[in-house]
């Protein structure tokens, strides 16, 4: 069995103490803007495969089997880092324990003040992992109006909700409804999934970055608190 990694999300976070993109052949990681560490755009690979790697430096650079020569042994890509996003990366990176730290401040603050609502659940930490909290996750209660939930923090307490991790599933996205029609038992809408379907149906992701002040903080806290009410009552 050949293990290879997304960890796109995964900067700094552990299992058992191991660093994510250490766990199989190779590993990759995201650099979008807004990553917990970011170049801006692009991403990087990890491995300790000599034959990925070499093909990876290739890949990224047209198709090239050398910098120094114009020989196109592949079909590559324009994927090279400009050097203005690798200094803006190495700078992020030299950050990243400083940025995690922070992000799990915000997060044990939200979990303190979630505690005490019960019909919203944060997305618990799996026993031997720590994150970095690139999203914080809450699951509303069944039946409550995401929409409605999201427009009252908005609106009345000027907090906005970022978009959810995943609002529509997998099986649910237009590129793959042939393949989901073509499976056996599926619907006239594809495969039924259905607890896939209820949370990103219900869950939210309260605003997190790694120089939140704790007086937005507060106001997030607030803001939750304050429309929870509506929310038990939809």
């Amino acid at each position: 069995m050949v293990v290879a990694e997304d960890a796109a999300h995964a900067h700094g976070s552990t299992y058992l103490g191991q660093p994510a993109g250490s766990f199989g052949i190779a590993a990759g990681f995201s650099f979008f803007p807004t990553k917990v560490v970011t170049s801006g755009e692009g991403g990087m690979i990890l491995t300790g495969a000599a034959d990925i790697e070499a093909d990876a430096r290739i890949y990224r650079d047209q198709g090239k089997g050398s910098v120094s020569a114009n020989h196109h042994v592949l079909h590559g890509y324009a994927w090279r880092m400009s050097e203005q996003a690798a200094v803006t990366g190495l700078v992020h990176l030299r950050r990243l324990g400083e940025f995690i730290e922070r992000r799990r401040q915000v997060a044990a603050r939200y979990d303190e003040l979630l505690a005490g609502l019960d019909e919203i659940e944060p997305l618990a930490e799996p026993d031997g992992c720590r994150g970095n909290y690139y999203k914080y996750i809450a699951i509303l209660p069944a039946g409550a109006d995401r929409v409605r939930f999201r427009k009252q923090l908005r609106e009345d307490h000027g907090v906005s909700l970022a978009g959810e991790v995943y609002d529509l599933p997998l099986h649910r996205q237009p590129v793959f409804a042939e393949l989901a029609a073509s499976q056996a038992g599926a619907g006239p809408d594809g495969p039924s999934l259905p607890v896939a379907e209820d949370l990103c149906a219900r869950h939210i992701c309260l605003p997190v970055h790694s120089d939140m002040t704790a007086d937005e903080v507060d106001q997030v806290c607030a803001a939750v608190s304050a429309a929870y009410d509506c929310l038990a009552r939809v």
